[in-house]
């Protein structure tokens, strides 16, 4: 009978260690299984009440947000590819570094940016700067509200430090800096509202430096316009226009790149049509620098999720298409880092934005 119940036992043990060992491949099958998607979307922490981002299986499962003027959204509202990692200005809430597929992304909350327009970032002689306003179309400025300003960001330790205020331009602390461009030199425009009265200043200066020292000059408004009115290109070098040409409409593209000072405003005109509103679509071009020793490249990204890059040893143009949207949903802002685009997206209701978020996608090889 012992003799019996031990060699029982034994069968049941081994038994079931076949079982786990058969059962042990579909596990580490599993387990191997690399995610090649991920869905984010910007909202609020029900505890804390600070922006934050939250997983999503798709955009439709999103909650819905109310819209909200794109300047007062919280939204993806700036790039900087001018640092390592780059980094996503968040509008209302923060700096986000760009990260991989496997990581969470967190944002570096900015208590500056929950009462105003967040916009950058500018490439200059002081640092990289971006830009607080208060779009006053849609909100008040408050008595006691800190000046619109340019700010430096310290990438080592997130500080935010103080460079440029009305003040320096000899205006109110309730005047707002609602443009900086860059063509040969620095083009600054202020809104001041007084009671009833709404004026614009605008100044041109070589430099930060030569502004901290009072040196600027005083322009006119068409001397603005002029220097900071996007650019209009039929074809170019790149084959860029080949590419746009295929969509058959008008294309406002926004160019950004780690050495140009500011983002680019550039038309690209489909030769079969005239410039008209019915026929426009919107793209952003990024020109990346070096990443793991490879050559520079560039990348185009249609609203629609087309996706254009250049091999970095060939130089020759791929193509592959993102996630699909749900109607009046677009594409906006991204950055591609080894393989991996990471894309900011929106829903757009004329100049109004609802729900908005990021996309991390692996790109097909």
């Amino acid at each position: 009978m012992l003799l019996a119940s031990v060699l029982l036992f034994a069968a049941c043990a081994n038994k079931e260690a076949e079982s786990g060992t058969a059962s042990l491949p579909e596990k580490t099958e599993a387990e191997s299984r690399q995610i090649s998607t991920a869905w984010y979307y910007f909202t609020q922490d029900e505890a804390s009440e600070v922006p934050c981002l939250k997983q999503a299986d798709s955009p439709e499962q999103v909650p819905e947000q109310g819209f909200l003027p794109w300047t007062e959204a919280l939204r993806v509202s700036g790039l900087g590819l001018m640092y390592d990692p780059p980094l996503f200005l968040v509008n209302k809430a923060g700096i986000l570094p760009a990260f991989s597929i496997e990581r969470e992304p967190k944002i570096e909350l900015k208590s500056e940016f929950y009462t105003k327009t967040a916009e950058g970032f500018y490439k200059t002689g002081l640092g990289s700067l971006l830009r607080l306003y208060t779009n006053t179309v849609f909100s008040d400025v408050l008595p006691d509200e800190a000046p619109s300003s340019l700010l430096r960001y310290n990438s080592v330790n997130g500080e935010l430090l103080n460079i440029v205020r009305p003040e320096h331009f000899k205006l109110s602390n309730n005047s707002q800096l609602s443009a900086l461009e860059f063509e040969k030199k620095w083009f600054a425009a202020f809104k001041t509202e007084e009671k009833d009265h709404v004026g614009f200043d605008y100044f041109s200066f070589s430099s930060f430096e030569d502004l901290l020292k009072g040196k600027y000059s005083v322009i006119s408004q068409e001397e603005f316009i002029q220097a900071s009115s996007p650019y209009s290109v039929v074809g170019d070098k790149d084959g860029i226009d080949n590419i746009l040409k295929m969509t058959e409409k008008n294309i406002k593209a926004e160019l950004f790149s780690e050495d140009l000072r500011t983002k680019k405003v550039i038309f690209y005109q489909n030769s079969n049509t005239s410039y008209a509103g019915d026929f426009e679509a919107a793209a952003v071009i990024c020109e990346f620098g070096n990443e793991n020793n490879q050559k520079a490249f560039k990348a185009v990204l249609l609203e629609t999720g087309r996706l254009f890059y250049t091999d970095p040893e060939t130089q020759e143009w791929k193509n592959t298409t993102l996630p699909s949207l749900p109607d009046s949903f677009v594409y906006t802002y991204f950055v591609i880092k080894n393989g991996t685009i990471i894309s900011a997206w929106e829903e757009q209701s004329f100049f109004e934005v609802g729900r908005s978020g990021l996309l991390v996608h692996k790109i097909p090889q």
